[in-house]
């Protein structure tokens, strides 16, 4: 094969991204600024993004629910989490990929990714579940097999419009187990969904999780107001 046949496809390439760069200029997925070249954030979001720490919750018998954010429920990531009100499903699967470069899933052994489910109702209402579409763009990433071996079983409200002291309320058996106790126990788990806030729902899943036996449950997610 000479040279010339490995120039031209990539002289066209470039031309390619050349139109598309003018028809459709790369723009910050949460400020919506222009941007030199395509990525999730501008380097002015990228910079506001804070690192924290993960946030542990008792689960009781032995064990801790890890939580691992990428940042705080606030600038830059917080308009890429209202995307899922939108239907947005392009936007959510960037915010997928800013989990995978920005968390420490990419250092934690797990054996399943587990995505918080949504109620039938919801399903039907916005067309997907952000927590799934997040689990199998990180699942494309990082190669963790991902099982939905939880269902929700209850119609709740949204948890950000409920007061925080009933939140625990809201959604207490709201979630069922759907595997076989073979496929949980000695196993990591981790939990999947977009943010954490109060952990009311964190808990609800990992507790149905935890009669099972498994060797860990922790969660990803993109952001935490705790």
């Amino acid at each position: 094969m000479t040279h010339a046949t490995w120039y031209v496809p990539a002289v066209l390439k470039k031309i390619y991204q050349f139109i598309l760069d003018i028809v459709c200029p790369p723009i910050c997925f949460s400020c919506r600024g222009a941007m030199h070249q395509h990525d999730i954030l501008c380097l002015t979001c990228q910079q506001e993004l804070e690192t924290i720490t993960p946030k542990l919750f008792d689960l009781g018998s032995r064990y801790i629910l890890t939580v691992y954010p990428v940042s705080r429920y606030t600038q830059p990531l917080r308009p890429l989490l209202f995307a899922k009100y939108r239907s947005d499903q392009l936007v959510i699967e960037k915010l997928a990929e800013l989990i995978w470069q920005h968390s420490a899933l990419r250092h934690i052994q797990v054996d399943y990714l587990v995505p918080i489910p949504l109620h039938w109702s919801r399903m039907m209402q916005r067309g997907f579940n952000q927590s799934s579409v997040i689990a199998n763009s990180l699942s494309a990433l990082s190669g963790i097999p991902v099982s939905n071996m939880l269902q929700r079983v209850k119609a709740t409200q949204y948890q950000v419009r409920v007061e925080h002291a009933d939140r625990v309320l809201n959604v207490k058996d709201a979630f069922e187990c759907v595997v076989d106790k073979e496929m949980i126990e000695g196993k990591h788990i981790m939990l999947v969904d977009d943010s954490c806030t109060t952990g009311a729902t964190a808990i609800q899943a990992a507790k149905k999780l935890v009669k099972y036996k498994p060797a860990a449950v922790s969660m990803i997610v993109a952001c935490r107001a705790l």
